[in-house]
């Protein structure tokens, strides 16, 4: 799990096929919006439809969560992650007794985490399960994933569920892309996606485990006069000289913002890749990348990363080896 704060829920992005009972069906999506800073959960079935949102609050250091529905329930939690369980913990009234509910993630590892929703009647004291949930996967999300969840009662909503068993596709849909096009290149390449974050390129070379030197940073710039958009692919062990690169695009640069990077490529920043984009990109190569005979680069989630032989990163990008530092 990354030490920073904001990315410990990052376990939790993917899409989801629901299923409960003998023919009850549903969805759930998990993704990263307004530049990455919430996480936003979209649930749907044929009778219920609901989302929540999520963020971390640096300020009292905690996670707060909000569901709402279309039966009209309104959900808020907090918690924190800590001892490897992230806990989020909310006040209710159901059916009108007071309680407390918890939602428990735990034994958290690559592939693999348990999730319990929990209810106290003595302030916390103690808890009692009304569900718990068991995921098991191949170390990369390349196998699907089971989770059985139980509770009791009608299902209306998230306080009252009867029975889901939630399935994770082989890659998140963005992952996937990048995937298939690597297929049609015919190159023999294998997108990774972890459940923890590979946003930084230190993240990256974590999960990786390789050189920092290897990982390929995306970067994205805008031409100040054209306004186009100008990528450099750049090792995770430098930074960019702004002046080479504006002599290179001849013009003046500026760093793009996340609203552009997502509008010109289709994806945000933390995951984007050196290839697939919605427009087509002039691209700068950094020149240390050929110390190295493979390297890594993103994959279109922040959890997803592929290897490939340096001398491949030319010839699916169509950039040019330049000195970027």
């Amino acid at each position: 799990m990354s030490d920073q704060p904001e990315t410990q829920f990052d376990f939790w992005l993917g899409e989801w096929n629901v299923t409960w009972g003998e023919d009850g069906k549903g969805s759930n999506h998990i993704l990263r919006i307004m530049d990455d800073k919430i996480i936003q959960e979209n649930f749907t079935t044929p009778d219920l439809q609901g989302m929540s949102v999520s963020t971390y609050d640096p300020e009292r250091k905690l996670w707060c969560q909000t569901w709402v529905d279309n039966t009209g329930t309104y959900l808020d939690f907090t918690g924190t992650f800590e001892d490897g369980k992230m806990i989020l913990v909310r006040e209710a009234i159901v059916r009108g007794e007071a309680c407390k509910q918890r939602m428990v993630w735990y034994n958290i590892e690559t592939g693999q985490f348990d999730w319990n929703w929990e209810r106290s009647d003595d302030g916390g004291g103690t808890w009692d399960n009304h569900a718990v949930a068991r995921s098991h996967a191949a170390a990369t999300w390349q196998s699907p994933t089971k989770l059985v969840i139980a509770l009791s009662g009608k299902h209306r909503s998230r306080n009252d569920i009867i029975l889901y068993n939630w399935q994770m596709p082989t890659l998140f849909s963005s992952a996937q892309k990048i995937q298939d096009l690597l297929n049609s290149f015919g190159y023999n390449l294998t997108v990774i996606e972890h459940t923890e974050s590979t946003r930084t390129a230190q993240e990256a070379a974590d999960r990786a485990g390789c050189e920092l030197g290897q990982i390929v940073k995306s970067l994205i710039f805008k031409g100040k006069m054209s306004n186009k958009p100008i990528l450099v692919l750049t090792s995770g062990a430098n930074r960019v000289d702004e002046k080479r690169v504006r002599e290179y695009a001849g013009e003046s640069i500026g760093k793009a913002d996340a609203d552009f990077v997502r509008a010109v490529t289709g994806y945000a920043i933390g995951g984007v890749p050196p290839l697939g984009h919605i427009q087509k990109l002039e691209t700068y190569i950094d020149e240390d990348f050929l110390q190295y005979q493979t390297i890594w680069a993103a994959a279109g989630t922040p959890n997803a990363i592929f290897e490939l032989p340096t001398v491949v990163l030319q010839k699916i990008t169509d950039g040019k080896i330049v000195r970027v530092k």
